[in-house]
């Protein structure tokens, strides 16, 4: 099991390499008349890291993944379990299945190859929701812990979330049958 220290792991996504890649990922996907702007630590908590401000005054909220190690960047890793539930707790939902995340999109930077993606929360949400324990039994799962908790994520190809998030978001039901990996 990974160890993991959170303030190392948030002090990696607030570099002027990481600025660079964010400004240059969400200026691709939204154009380039947005302003972007760092969240506070209270939005980071609730989901934001940044906020996209159109002309119109429309702001959305995006969450940041950085992958620094890129593998094939074709999967996205999507928390199950922020926190494990155990004997005596309950567990806490990963952010990936959290409905009280103010998230719009996710924003999935690697760093090494200078890639992205970017997902509707929404969709991500009410996807892997439906489909995250078939998911587990049939891609990676990681677990990592901090030492007064442990979180559990799938490692979910890029392709089958599309897949499921467009099902969602044509029909507004899950309606594909899933594909051996």
């Amino acid at each position: 099991m990974r160890r993991y220290d959170f303030r190392h792991e948030l002090a990696a996504t607030r570099g002027a390499t990481t600025d660079d890649l964010v400004s240059a990922a969400l200026h691709h996907a939204f154009g380039h008349d947005i302003v972007i702007d760092s969240a506070t630590e209270q939005d980071d908590r609730a989901g934001v890291d940044y906020w996209v401000t159109f002309p119109s005054g429309q702001r959305l909220g995006v969450d940041l993944k950085l992958r620094r190690d890129h593998g094939d960047a074709g999967d996205v890793a999507l928390e199950i379990w922020s926190a494990e539930p155990s004997s005596d707790l309950p567990g806490r939902p990963g952010w990936s299945r959290d409905p009280a995340k103010i998230t719009d999109y996710v924003l999935w930077v690697w760093q090494d190859v200078h890639r992205y993606y970017l997902a509707p929360y929404p969709l991500l949400r009410r996807a892997f929701e439906t489909h995250y324990l078939s998911w587990a039994d049939r891609f990676r799962t990681a677990r990592q812990s901090s030492g007064s908790w442990t979180s559990t994520c799938v490692f979910v190809p890029i392709r089958e979330l599309e897949i499921a998030m467009y099902h969602f978001r044509r029909h507004g039901i899950p309606t594909y049958q899933e594909t051996a990996a």
